[in-house]
């Protein structure tokens, strides 16, 4: 077999050989206990590179990258997956945890190394979000961009699901515009949304992010910025209805991506 030319690393920004990375690791895969799953993009673009058929898969979660170099899967985004695996997947299962400030900061990295990969696999019309010197700052130092939010929340238990979606949105800042950047995420009861601008500090007048019902108080806990060790999940869990109205939508966006995917066993299904 020949060897893969080697390609510019979106995250290092060196020229070596491109990998083929599981955006969602094996190991999550593995906790939802199914031989065979089939995802189904719930929303395709035609200049996008994910399939618009169903991907049938055995082992990972089905979307693969090679926009990161063989260097980064196995050393940094290795350790990173790692860190994280201990915590999160209990956490997927909707069990009790204790959670400190280092390893909220895990967790916004961890969703940061999905979404900025993402961004690679979406929509190419749309230009992305994360620039080139963020990609870097979180390889090389692991440094979360100022301007960074992310809220976590527990779904109630009905079906083992997966769900990724990511916006951009045009904010009118008293006359100005300013471009934001939302994405959510669940993975079986876990719940997280990111939301990002980068011109946070000259926001006027205007509540960045939305800021939840009051009845959501119990069901949402902020992780970052950090507020210290919490108890994790919240004491309410979302309902469908409430998950449905979890991800952020603006007036003016552009979803670059959306994935559902069902974690049932796979059925068989033809091409149209």
């Amino acid at each position: 077999m020949p060897r893969m030319p080697d390609q510019i690393c979106i995250f290092c920004g060196e020229s070596n050989k491109p990998s083929k990375e599981d955006v969602f690791a094996k190991w999550i895969r593995r906790e939802f206990g199914q031989t065979k799953i089939v995802i189904k993009p719930s929303t395709y673009y035609p200049k996008s590179n994910i399939s618009q058929y169903p991907i049938r898969s055995k082992r990972g979660l089905g979307v693969i990258s090679n926009a990161p170099c063989m260097p980064c899967n196995t050393q940094w985004m290795s350790r990173l997956e790692n860190d994280c695996k201990p915590f999160l997947a209990p956490m997927m299962h909707g069990k009790k945890s204790s959670l400190t400030s280092e390893q909220h900061e895990l967790i916004v990295r961890w969703f940061l190394k999905i979404a900025m990969m993402l961004e690679f696999k979406g929509d190419t019309s749309v230009p992305r979000y994360f620039t080139t010197e963020e990609r870097l700052a979180l390889c090389k130092q692991g440094t979360i961009p100022e301007g960074i939010l992310v809220s976590s929340a527990c779904r109630a238990k009905t079906r083992d699901t997966h769900h990724f979606s990511a916006t951009r949105l045009e904010i009118d800042n008293d006359g100005e515009s300013l471009y934001a950047y939302a994405a959510t995420m669940s993975i079986k009861q876990l719940a997280l949304q990111l939301c990002f601008v980068r011109e946070f500090k000259r926001i006027v007048d205007f509540s960045w992010p939305p800021i939840f019902p009051p009845l959501w108080n119990d069901a949402v806990i902020d992780i970052w910025p950090s507020p210290g060790t919490i108890t994790w999940p919240p004491k309410a869990m979302l309902d469908l209805t409430m998950f449905e109205i979890f991800p952020l939508d603006g007036a003016v966006g552009f979803d670059n991506l959306c994935l559902d995917i069902p974690a049932f066993p796979a059925e068989k299904s033809k091409r149209p």
